[in-house]
């Protein structure tokens, strides 16, 4: 029930490092751009690290519930740091040709940070929190690619199913608020057993659905071939692979906190 700084080392270095980033991108001169790259797998190392110290077996909740440092979101925050720098590594090739692109980077770092946050959200808001931050810089990654039309097509796209499926993830968590008076899916899981079912019902499919179009599921599958094959190539690798990762463990999260015998998340699941 504490606050421990340490518990989020990750998530600071990444906001830390994506600062640093978008500084030295806007004060570098066009020949030394790639130096944000440099920067940007530094901190994804240095985030990498701080990580793997917190892998201790524990089942930890911090920050009063809301966030989770288990070793789940551990092992889940290493896959996506990973899956950050490799995408990094493909992309000082992809853009050589660009001559101001350092804030792609920090961008990037920033996208990491909204899958990690995800990832450790133990927390209505903490979801929508991850799922927003992963969401707006996802939407500019899409169309980094400025001169290309299909690129700006699957951004359009992808904002457009984004903002809808965003939309019905925060009704739903309002209604799941309202029905637990509590924002904590630790909380929730004592109060909510006995509620209004179809109310329950309702408010689970509504953040189902949010959740779906982080993992390019049914229904909210459809920005995947588009954004796949517009996107610059690094960018719709790591779209299609890192915040699957983020929402995988937040739907279990949530899947672990509603009572089964009123919301039949086998079924759901089996739709997924």
């Amino acid at each position: 029930m504490d606050m421990p700084v340490g518990s989020i080392g990750p998530e600071i270095v990444l906001i830390v490092g994506a600062v640093v980033t978008l500084v030295y991108a806007l004060f570098a001169p066009r020949r030394a751009q790639a130096g944000a790259a440099v920067l940007a797998l530094l901190t994804i190392g240095v985030a990498a690290v701080a990580s793997s110290l917190m892998l201790q077996g524990s089942q930890a909740l911090t920050f009063f519930d809301t966030y989770a440092a288990d070793d789940a979101a551990v092992w889940a925050k290493l896959i996506i740091l990973a899956v950050g720098a490799v995408t990094i590594a493909l992309s000082v090739g992809w853009f050589a040709t660009d001559p101001r692109h350092g804030e792609y980077y920090a961008l990037l770092l920033l996208a990491v940070l909204g899958a990690v946050a995800l990832a450790g959200a133990a927390d209505l808001m903490a979801i929508i929190l991850g799922l927003l931050l992963s969401s707006a810089t996802g939407y500019v990654l899409a169309a980094f690619h400025r001169t290309s039309a299909r690129s700006g097509e699957a951004a359009i796209k992808y904002y457009l199913l984004g903002a809808l499926t965003n939309g019905a993830l925060v009704y739903g968590a309002v209604l799941l608020f309202g029905l637990g008076a509590t924002t904590t899916l630790a909380g929730l899981t004592g109060a909510l057993p006995g509620t209004d079912g179809t109310a329950l019902v309702a408010g689970t499919a509504l953040m189902v659905l949010g959740l779906a179009f982080k993992l390019g599921a049914v229904p909210a599958h459809a920005w995947v071939p588009d954004v796949a094959d517009g996107a610059p190539a690094p960018v719709a690798a790591f779209l299609t692979v890192a915040p699957k990762v983020g929402a995988l463990i937040a739907i279990s999260r949530l899947m672990f906190t509603l009572p089964e015998e009123q919301v039949g998340w086998r079924l759901l699941v089996a739709v997924l």
